[in-house]
């Protein structure tokens, strides 16, 4: 099964490495000559940042087929024929997408942490670790999210959007509840600021990603082995 859903998976690699990669050499080649005088941030802090975005795509290409191509493809009632258990199949197609992902991130970033440090505002090392670990749990989280959707949907392409709008939806409700919190809660955040740049601002990242990661991936197990297929 794993060579199975190695062959399936291989093409997201090679687009996803695309993607990573042509992003780190814009920023390493193109960006990086005139990174003194445009900003005296680090190259890989702007790399992490921009990553971000690029990741809640990736992410969701990752899981946005994981079930709703078997069905469409009329292929998953014979894989749950097999005798292997319906957690087993979930976690495997799920673990390898999500590890295809992650892996095109951390050896792109391996190359622009490589440049980053030969400037002369290279960003700190365990600064750097704790921000490649909170995008890869930003993946992880995408492609549980896009994974538990995929679960209902009737083909690929119902997934995608509907992943897109949910992602969407969610990231125009975390402005608004931000912005809320900002008005009413000035006080605490002039005692307590919310601050993103640095290892504390990663690590509320981490913390956040990793709690919503683990939900949506109970939820996903769950859903799948409880469905009528």
């Amino acid at each position: 099964m794993l060579y199975k859903e190695w062959i399936i998976v291989r093409t997201k690699f090679w687009v996803s490495l695309f993607i990573y990669g042509v992003v780190g050499l814009l920023f390493s080649v193109l960006a990086y000559p005139f990174r003194d005088s445009i900003n005296p941030h680090s190259l890989f802090y702007d790399w992490l940042w921009t990553c971000c975005g690029i990741t809640v795509l990736t992410g969701i290409l990752a899981g946005v087929d994981l079930v709703s191509e078997e069905i469409d493809k009329n292929t998953l009632s014979f894989l749950l024929t097999r005798p292997i258990s319906r957690e087993h199949i979930y976690r495997t197609k799920l673990g390898i997408n999500a590890a295809a992902i992650a892996a095109t991130f951390i050896l792109s970033s391996l190359f622009v942490l490589w440049v980053d440090q030969l400037g002369s505002h290279p960003i700190n090392l365990t600064t750097g670790l704790i921000g490649v670990i909170a995008v890869v749990l930003e993946a992880l989280t995408m492609t549980c999210l896009s994974g538990l959707i995929s679960i209902f949907a009737r083909n690929t392409v119902s997934s995608m959007v509907i992943a897109l709008a949910t992602v969407t939806a969610g990231f125009f409700l975390l402005i608004v509840a931000t912005n809320f919190l900002q008005v009413v809660a000035t006080d605490l955040l002039q005692i307590y600021p919310l601050r993103l740049e640095g290892p504390g601002g990663y690590g509320l990242v981490i913390i956040i990603m990793a709690l919503v990661g683990a939900v949506l991936y109970l939820a996903g197990l769950t859903a799948f082995r409880r469905r009528e297929f």
